[in-house]
């Protein structure tokens, strides 16, 4: 009886755990921190890549909200009332290597990821308090939800749930992506790893917050450019489209991100000459700057070189968004942070990974980049006229408009300028000698904005067509692009 009023004032404790965005990020940096150090002091294990502890702390992240939603989904509560109750549980996972300390048949074992499949979470390579850890957490986890609901089916059904996330986050995702470890070595196998991790960990708290996190979501295609620019960077340098894909995903990212912050900062703006804010609320916010400290972090691992780069790019988008300081409302500096950001994607992603390189194009390629960006930025702004207006941002069709000039010649000049900077790589190719229906292909839609921005009389619909067009140009010229050599 004692146990059972033991057991039963815990769990009514456990209820009483409210809902903070800090819960998803501290307490897996929390336990990853401490568990880290145990394998440490206590095991006396080697010197372990500093990617290993981010590993740690993206597993954990993902056990908590994968725990949440499978509680949300076996008690009928709302996510949020059971973050709580994940979060303790995530505790035990600084348990194994205490319980390893005592348990005998510790030589020649340590902790890894499952290399197979395994039903009962034992490998011969495997410590067995990691195992004994494991199953006390699906079983624990059952017996809440039945003492709970007084179900038994949906004991059952936690207890199943419960065992097929804890293999998707030990087993399976590192399993997808094991290959990798064979071909590029550990290294980059790890930063892969965590690449996609950090995804599944970010697009599964999208989907438990949909109504305030989807909206952003669907303006994706913003993004896209970015992650492309530095895939083109990548592929002049002559690397392979792994990495240029892992360092145009790591862009695409983070303006995806900044896509989140600008919605919750450009608000009262949005609302602005009856336009409607998206609602990406201040708890979102917390987990979205986050997961800019994430990115960083993992940037840092993967290009010790040009990391800084990608500081830059976020630090850039900070000062252009963030109410404080708000870069964009100033007329032509907007431009400018738009053309340094885009100098900054692509010199990250030609940039090589142990060393600087010796190119010579290197200097006038990113100056060109700078330009053209630069130039090439405005038409974004062709939507939001009526908001940036009434809330004095300075852009070129807002600085027309004050000075009332005719602002269809403003337009014209808008998507002239833009194709005409598209046509420049294409023609460059050509004069390199480069032959096929490459270039000729680039020609066709670095034309493409001018009748999309002039043709289409809806400038929301215009904008994101042209998007779409830029977008498809910097795919097809990082797969096109030859290495540079030098």
């Amino acid at each position: 009886m004692i146990i059972v009023r033991s057991v039963t004032n815990f769990f009514e404790r456990l209820l009483r755990v409210t809902y903070s965005p800090y819960l998803i990020v501290f307490v897996p940096l929390l336990i990853a921190s401490i568990r880290y150090s145990q394998e440490i002091m206590l095991l006396d294990l080697p010197y372990r890549h500093s990617g290993v502890f981010f590993h740690m702390f993206l597993f954990y992240s993902l056990l908590i909200l994968l725990f949440a939603l499978i509680l949300n989904l076996t008690t009928g509560r709302p996510w949020r009332q059971t973050i709580g109750i994940a979060a303790v549980g995530l505790v035990l996972g600084i348990l194994p290597p205490f319980l390893d300390l005592l348990l005998p048949g510790g030589e020649d074992r340590f902790y890894i990821y499952f290399p197979e499949f395994t039903w009962l979470f034992v490998h011969d390579k495997q410590l067995i308090g990691e195992t004994v850890t494991v199953w006390f957490s699906i079983l624990s986890s059952a017996v809440f939800v039945g003492w709970l609901t007084k179900s038994v089916t949906r004991f059952l059904a936690m207890f199943v749930l419960a065992y097929l996330a804890t293999q998707f986050a030990a087993w399976g995702l590192p399993a997808l992506l094991r290959p990798f470890s064979t071909q590029y070595g550990k290294i980059a196998w790890l930063d892969i790893n965590n690449l996609a991790f950090m995804t599944v960990v970010f697009f599964l708290y999208v989907g438990l917050n949909w109504k305030t996190m989807g909206p952003t979501l669907t303006r994706f295609n913003h993004a896209l450019p970015w992650g492309f620019l530095a895939a083109v960077g990548s592929r002049m340098s002559g690397e392979s489209f792994l990495i240029a894909g892992a360092k145009g995903y790591l862009f695409a990212f983070s303006f995806l991100m900044m896509t989140y912050a600008n919605d919750y900062f450009d608000r009262e703006q949005d609302s602005s000459a009856k336009g409607k804010s998206r609602p990406v609320s201040s708890e979102d916010i917390v987990v979205i700057l986050a997961f800019h400290v994430y990115l960083i972090y993992w940037a840092q691992q993967f290009h010790q070189v040009g990391w800084h780069l990608h500081l830059f790019f976020m630090s850039l988008a900070l000062v252009y968004h963030i109410p404080q300081l708000r870069f964009k409302k100033l007329f032509c500096l907007g431009y400018k942070i738009e053309g340094l950001a885009a100098a900054s994607a692509f010199m990250f992603g030609a940039l090589l990974p142990n060393r600087y390189p010796d190119q010579e194009w290197l200097p006038l390629t990113v100056f060109l980049v700078l330009g053209g960006f630069s130039l090439g930025s405005m038409f974004k702004d062709y939507k939001d006229i009526d908001q940036d207006y009434a809330s004095k941002v300075g852009t070129i069709y807002t600085r027309s408009l004050a000075k009332r000039r005719n602002m269809k010649n403003v337009h014209r000049f808008v998507a002239l300028s833009l194709s005409i900077m598209l046509l420049v790589p294409a023609v460059w190719l050509l004069n390199r000698g480069m032959t096929g229906v490459g270039p000729w292909l680039l020609i066709v839609l670095a034309g493409l904005p001018t009748p999309l921005l002039l043709g289409m009389k809806k400038p929301k619909r215009a904008v994101e067509s042209t998007l779409w067009a830029l977008t498809a140009y910097l795919g097809l010229l990082m797969w096109i692009m030859p290495p540079m050599g030098g």
